[in-house]
């Protein structure tokens, strides 16, 4: 019977579950089906003590006793060719008796096998001897059942510089990634190595090709799913790579689509936080990136700021005297002058930002003291515009500035501040938003920045339309 043959008899349960979780019930079930079809299925090390393996082998062939070894050693011994420091596979006696077994017809199947699972496993192109390993399965390849010929082949298994970005390409292509990782012949739970590398391969993929305004919402799908499938045994560099390639592009220049801006900016936020507020989680991550997610917090902290206030002011004068301002800093805003920025709420802003804006979105709590009581509705709008951080507060305050050398100058990414830390006693220069409507207390902060950092703007860029 050919595997055409077998294959078109099958229907799509015949072989892959349904559901996509990886539990070891499901990777096992899958592992009976593959070999009751295939027969393909290799060897795993799981319960061997590759230690112990790897001392026996090095003494037999240390021995020249190789071909005497067990046939159960045999059958395991890929697992130990990069198990410890020398790896095995850098004996002068390994690759010689590896290729005499694999001319033993009777044997060299299931050998072949296991040695194609063991280098899935490690894929690691800057391993020694890696590529002579890939070479001797590409040699032999012809021994392998049907099936396996096809995957290597299909996704270039053997070529350790193409294979990670023949198998993410594979995966994009499939109605369904995860399966087609699976129709490669390649366990996430046991071929860590290859998957890794095809992760690696599809981050760069990605950080490559959104310069030229291509971005393809599977391949996003696909790396953010298998990267974050066991949220606390995230690979560290994986986690690393992906920061990276979704923001670094975006330096010199934001998305010219929304929505990819809003889908990176989201997920940033879930998976990795802020970066002032949780810089543990961003351990590793270029500065590029980090500067790129601070500028776009901007965004997010002044759209919190604004929408919260206008969601909660009730009273009709604090409404008129709101636009005023959320004209003010927008016009600092659409110049980029505003670089760094945080908002900070009092209790009930607190718990409206969270409905509004989710549990992710980055504010601090602001809390009373006996210098400086806090209502539940207030509010702060922590920016640094050049060399000043200004302290913006909402209703009937004020406005605070310090130059940012100051030491009495609050500082950012703090996860909760008092009122007397942000308010009128503390700044070098404070005023009330007075008349508004005259633009009286916009001129006179207008004209404070401006002489401070030389960043300049014209009453027409923040009157109300």
């Amino acid at each position: 019977m050919t595997l055409q043959s077998v294959l078109a008899g099958l229907r799509p349960g015949d072989l892959f579950s349904t559901s996509r979780s990886r539990s070891p019930e499901n990777v096992e079930a899958a592992r009976g089906r593959l070999a009751a079809l295939f027969d393909t299925v290799a060897d795993l090390p799981e319960h061997e003590d590759l230690n112990a393996l790897e001392r026996r082998i090095r003494r037999a062939l240390d021995e020249d006793q190789a071909a005497y070894l067990a046939r159960r050693d045999w059958r395991m011994l890929p697992y130990a060719l990069w198990h410890r420091d020398p790896p095995l596979v850098e004996h002068p006696g390994l690759l010689p008796a590896l290729r005499m077994k694999l001319k033993d017809g009777g044997n060299a199947r299931r050998l072949l096998r296991n040695l194609l699972s063991a280098y899935l496993r490690a894929f690691d192109p800057g391993l020694p001897r890696f590529d002579v390993i890939a070479r001797l399965i590409d040699e032999h390849r012809f021994k392998m059942d049907e099936i396996w010929r096809m995957r290597v082949d299909g996704c270039q298994l053997t070529q350790p510089e193409k294979a990670p970005h023949a198998v993410f390409l594979a995966c994009i292509r499939a109605d369904r990634p995860p399966e087609a990782l699976e129709e490669a012949g390649i366990d996430p739970d046991v071929h860590h190595g290859i998957l890794r590398a095809t992760l690696l391969a599809g981050t760069q993929a990605i950080e490559r090709n959104f310069p030229a305004g291509r971005w393809n919402a599977k391949a996003m799908d696909f790396v953010e799913g298998q990267i974050f499938a066991a949220d606390a045994l995230v690979d560290p560099e994986l986690r690393r790579a992906l920061a990276d390639a979704y923001l670094r592009p975006w330096l010199n220049g934001d998305p010219s689509d929304g929505q990819l801006k809003a889908r990176i900016q989201d997920f940033m936020l879930r998976r990795y936080g802020d970066p002032r507020t949780k810089p543990q989680r961003w351990t590793g991550v270029s500065e590029d990136a980090r500067s790129v997610m601070r500028r776009w917090l901007v965004k997010v902290v002044l759209d919190q700021f604004l929408d919260v206030i206008d969601d909660v002011v009730q009273s009709a004068m604090h409404r008129r005297q709101w636009k005023y301002r959320r004209e003010f800093w927008l016009a600092y805003f659409r110049k980029d002058s505003i670089v760094e920025a945080d908002v900070l709420f009092g209790p009930h802003c607190h718990r409206r930002s969270r409905q509004l804006f989710g549990r992710d979105a980055p504010c601090a709590i602001l809390e009373s003291d006996r210098n400086r009581p806090v209502f539940a509705d207030h509010a702060v709008l922590l920016m640094r515009i050049g060399r000043l951080i200004i302290a913006d507060w909402s209703h009937n305050a004020c406005w605070c500035v310090w130059r940012d050398d100051d030491p009495r100058a609050p500082r950012f990414g703090r996860s909760r501040y008092l009122g007397s830390e942000v308010y009128r006693e503390r700044g070098r220069w404070s005023r009330a938003h007075s008349s508004p409507t005259s633009y009286t207390w916009q001129d006179e902060l207008r004209d404070l920045i401006n002489a401070e950092t030389g960043i300049d703007l014209h009453r027409r860029e923040y009157t109300v339309q």
